[in-house]
């Protein structure tokens, strides 16, 4: 495919390496051409006007499907675009009046568009059952940057270490909200109990947070940048943890729970460690006995926790470099090639 004028636009700063767009977008820059700009749509339009008046109109625009109004732009403009879709705020409600207004926000922006990329087969169906005439469609897991497993791993620490990088509520308290699949308290005690050293890392925003994880026992860390250089951060524990609080959570979030198709079902493999999964949802039969292993709550008893080790599997390199962003290229050109015919 030759070169386009291609604009993808992020809420987040380009090269930040935060969030679900940066890899897709990484990846179709150096491939497709084209540029990165950040923010909402009031923020990133006027540049778009700019390159048409100086007469570098974009062939194509990639927004992502968390800013609803985001594809306004490009149809006011009259440039196709390609919606990003790793969540959706219908699916996040118990409220039947606000899911149904957020959906049809979320409908509106998929029927105009020329192509919609979604990273989990489960919330492309969901899309598929309830609409007519969806545009063209890929799902692509957002799977690690092969640039990003070229490093040198750190020596292992002696001892059964479980590390968790990501999200979390503070509180236990919380798991009643929408995100309370987050609230990581009995899982993180269940392995301490258990004789492992549970680590956790998290993002800037939630650093305050760890201080309850660690009145629990864990031990907590200072913010790592995602990519190569958290890949090699991880790689000196034992294993990662992926899964979810299933205690407490409002039906919604255990519904999305199940469809979701996080970074973090690859981000363990990366750092060459095993994944193990507690309640991992749809996502851990991804892993489950290739990468790692699926658990369910009931696994959680400390004689079991203490068997683990010796049934996780071992990760190879050419397993790592199998599961990575450049085995999709061939979808993200279908995908851009249908959104410029239609």
């Amino acid at each position: 495919m030759k070169k386009l004028n291609i604009v993808y636009v992020s809420r987040f700063t380009p090269g930040s390496r935060i969030g679900h767009a940066y890899k897709y977008y990484t990846l179709l820059q150096s491939h497709f051409g084209g540029q990165i700009i950040k923010g909402v749509s009031k923020e990133w339009r006027p540049q778009i006007e700019e390159m048409i008046r100086a007469g570098q109109k974009p062939d194509l625009l990639f927004v992502s499907g968390y800013q609803s109004d985001a594809y306004e732009v490009p149809l006011a403009l009259r440039i196709p675009y390609i919606l990003t879709i790793s969540d959706m705020a219908s699916l996040r409600t118990d409220d039947v009046v606000k899911r149904r207004r957020l959906w049809e926000l979320e409908k509106a922006a998929i029927q105009k568009a020329g192509g919609v990329l979604f990273n989990s087969e489960f919330i492309m169906q969901y899309c598929q059952q309830r609409i007519k005439n969806m545009p063209p469609a890929e799902t692509i897991h957002l799977r690690p940057l092969r640039e990003d497993l070229n490093f040198s791993p750190l020596l292992k620490l002696k001892g059964k270490h479980l590390v968790y990088a990501g999200g979390l509520k503070a509180k236990w308290s919380q798991r009643k909200n929408k995100a309370g699949y987050r609230a990581y308290h009995e899982i993180f005690k269940a392995f301490i109990c258990a004789d492992w050293t549970v680590h956790v890392y998290t993002i800037p925003a939630m650093q305050p947070r760890l201080k309850h994880y660690q009145k629990l026992g864990c031990v907590v860390h200072q913010y790592v940048p995602e990519g190569k250089e958290l890949y090699r951060e991880l790689s000196q524990y034992t294993a990662g943890l992926q899964g979810y609080n299933i205690q407490g959570i409002p039906q919604s979030s255990l519904n999305y729970m199940y469809m979701s198709m996080p970074n973090k079902l690859w981000e363990y493999l990366a750092a060459g460690i095993p994944t193990i999964g507690v309640n991992p949802g749809s996502g851990g039969q991804i892993y489950h006995k290739r990468w790692g292993l699926a658990l369910e709550e009931g696994d959680l008893e400390r004689n079991r926790l203490e068997q683990v080790l010796q049934h996780l599997p071992k990760i190879t390199d050419e397993l790592r470099y199998k599961e990575t962003m450049e085995q999709d290229l061939g979808k993200f050109e279908r995908l851009i090639e249908g959104a410029l015919k239609r």
